[in-house]
């Protein structure tokens, strides 16, 4: 027993649209996962009269489609 030539159609139709859909799905996650680059900053600390330069390397996190540097304490 064959398939008639219109099952055939829909179903290829059917399949590449999922196909489609899960690629689609796939790298908008992969898209999401890339993590921000460190920001590295020189910071002086001061011991009596003398400043020191301090280098300080912060990991900001993903908001969405931007990177932002989160602030400890309030």
């Amino acid at each position: 027993m064959y398939a008639k030539r219109g099952v055939v159609e829909t179903f290829a139709v059917g399949l590449m649209t999922g196909v489609g859909l899960v690629v689609g799905l796939a790298w908008q996650l992969s898209k999401d996962r890339e993590g921000c680059e460190p920001v590295v900053d020189v910071e002086y600390k001061r011991v009596g009269h003398e400043s020191f330069p301090h280098t300080v390397v912060r990991r900001p996190v993903r908001d969405g489609a931007r990177c932002v540097l989160a602030e400890v304490g309030a």
